[in-house]
């Protein structure tokens, strides 16, 4: 907290003060990482005023995160609510959109989306040739763009689908002899 002071002090100061003034008492343990010490305190023991503000900034960051951010009793509280009860208008309004629209499985769109625009052949290859069937990658990239988009990952896309391709598909042939 000493450290955050500091900086609100020197907010007004414009940066073309580089240095912190000598009398300044700058707080470095627990705030400046080793790693960063050399940029913060030069060889005459002087510290440069950017670098130890960035430095407070990140510890203020990660601070936050393990909730250590407070004096005294915490200013604010945030229980643990676990998890919630879905809202009953949210259910409500969940079954009239599937009752008005029907359930759009995003996987068969990325497929009618290609099918009419053919969105898959602007995906080209950096090798010199294509020896995969165009139909076969085109498969591969749709379950990839579904993997992604979903945030499910290509592992559990191919684990669990009917699809035939595995997790290894994907990667280009010399990858797969390494591995092997």
């Amino acid at each position: 907290m000493d450290a955050l002071d500091l900086l609100r002090r020197y907010a007004d100061i414009p940066n073309t003060t580089r240095r912190y003034d000598a009398s300044e008492n700058v707080p470095i343990l627990g705030v400046v990482p080793d790693g960063w010490l050399e940029a913060v305190v030069d060889a005459d023991g002087v510290i440069e005023r950017a670098s130890n503000e960035l430095c407070v900034i990140v510890s203020l960051k990660d601070a936050l995160r393990r909730r250590e951010t407070h004096r005294g009793e915490p200013r604010w509280h945030i229980p643990d609510l676990g998890r919630l009860k879905v809202p009953e208008n949210l259910r409500a309004l969940h079954t009239e959109v599937a009752a008005r629209w029907g359930i759009i499985d995003l996987l068969e769109f990325l497929k009618e989306s290609d099918f009419v625009t053919d969105f898959t052949d602007a995906f080209t290859t950096v090798a010199t040739r294509e020896a995969t069937p165009r139909e076969v990658i085109r498969k591969r990239l749709l379950l990839v763009l579904y993997a992604l988009g979903t945030n499910v990952g290509i592992k559990r896309v191919t684990d669990g689908g009917r699809h035939g391709e595995t997790e290894a598909a994907p990667q280009p042939d010399r990858l797969r002899r390494k591995t092997v």
